[in-house]
């Protein structure tokens, strides 16, 4: 008998008796079970046992609002602190080299070889631009990105950068938020552009200030927006707003609020004791371990689909 056959005939064992052992379960259970329609009286005492009562569902609502609104706090702060972070480091790890202007826009000449123009600081914002960029770029260009980096200045963008940042980790179930953040973003690098252009009455320094910068950092560095190049000549930015996302978000609010003023309306002067969740653990627990068998079962099967893939 060859080894292929032996192996055929040992797992043709293996499932069979596994099939059968199977089928004596069912048989025992078949065996127990009574499928007469039970009485009315009956079948209500079976849904209070196995459902939580209407307090434990009220204590259970509570502490999942109060445990969303503890970690909305948590995640607002610690983005807000971890930008905060950032950004200091990042202002210490300058090094000034004194101060420019052009026009009516004051800057702070900072010694890096690298072309680079930015606006940073929150309640105070200013124009940082690098020793790279000042030896790259002609008088019209540099006054054209100076121009850019002075509206973002005057509008306080990284200040209103940081703050729908936090909010768009804050409020993690609203991912709307993320996509309006990073339109936003967009959009203010649109509207520099444009004030830029008001400023020097000439669209051509700064397209050739963004070419500049593009070319003396290498390919791939920095990438111009093709919609800032379309908005340069002239033509008028389009997005399509996630509507179903912001449906989703709206819907998602209105669900919150509704909840929260029908259980202030319900509850009135009424305390609700969180203790009353303890009461129904056991059927919580249950049904927790039965939703996360399924979620293992589910992604088991896809990862075998991948590999047979």
């Amino acid at each position: 008998m060859d080894s292929a056959r032996r192996w055929y005939l040992a797992n043709l064992a293996f499932g069979l008796t596994g099939t059968a052992a199977v089928a004596l379960a069912g048989l025992a259970a078949l065996h127990t079970v009574d499928f007469g329609l039970p009485s009315a009286h009956a079948l209500e005492a079976a849904c209070a046992r196995m459902l939580p009562s209407r307090a434990a569902l009220v204590a259970m609502l509570v502490l999942a609002l109060a445990l969303l609104a503890f970690a909305v706090a948590i995640r607002g702060v610690s983005s807000l602190l971890r930008q905060l972070l950032a950004h200091r480091r990042a202002l210490r790890r300058l090094t000034p080299q004194g101060g420019l202007a052009r026009d009516d826009v004051a800057a702070v000449l900072i010694e890096d070889p690298r072309p680079t123009a930015f606006c940073a600081g929150y309640l105070r914002p200013r124009v940082f631009v690098s020793t790279g960029a000042l030896a790259l770029l002609r008088e019209a260009e540099l006054t054209a990105v100076l121009q850019h980096e002075a509206h973002h200045a005057r509008r306080r963008d990284p200040l209103r950068l940081l703050v729908a940042k936090a909010l768009a980790d804050a409020l993690f179930f609203l991912p709307a938020l993320r996509r309006l953040r990073t339109r936003y973003a967009e959009m203010a690098e649109l509207a520099a552009d444009e004030a830029a252009v008001r400023a020097t009455r000439d669209p051509a320094p700064l397209a050739s200030a963004l070419l500049a910068f593009e070319a003396g950092v290498g390919a791939g560095a920095v990438g111009i927006a093709p919609e800032r190049v379309d908005r340069l000549l002239g033509e008028r930015p389009r997005w399509n707003p996630p509507i179903a996302s912001i449906a989703s978000g709206v819907a998602t609010i209105t669900a919150l609020v509704v909840v929260s003023f029908g259980l202030l309306g319900a509850l009135g002067s009424q305390r609700v004791e969180l203790s009353l969740v303890s009461a129904q653990s056991c059927t919580v627990v249950m049904i927790a371990a039965l939703a996360l068998l399924c979620a293992m079962l589910r992604r088991a099967h896809r990862r075998a689909s991948r590999r047979r893939a």
